[in-house]
């Protein structure tokens, strides 16, 4: 299991680039709340990468239907206002 909490801060686009896999970059980012979509993306993957490796390598969990892939289900967690939080598992 894997869990991760982040404040909700400016992003920077090299750094949005730098931890995109391809398909995540095709999917471009969303005009409303961007700030909020990358700290998402990011606690999404540091969660999955606490629980599995690199998440520089691996599609963020953020984007995975019905937030699960192979044997690995994710789902946000509700926190205070201002950050974002994901927790990853394998059933």
């Amino acid at each position: 299991m894997g869990v991760d909490v982040e404040r909700i801060e400016r992003f920077d686009g090299a750094l949005a680039d730098s931890i995109r896999t391809p398909a995540e970059r095709d999917a471009g980012w969303p005009e409303a709340d961007p700030d909020r979509h990358f700290s998402s993306l990011w606690s999404s993957k540091e969660a999955l990468a606490k629980a599995l490796g690199d998440p520089r390598r691996l599609d963020g969990p953020a984007a995975w239907p019905q937030g699960r892939s192979g044997p690995w289900r994710a789902t946000a967690v509700e926190v205070t206002d201002g950050h974002v939080a994901w927790l990853c598992w394998a059933e």
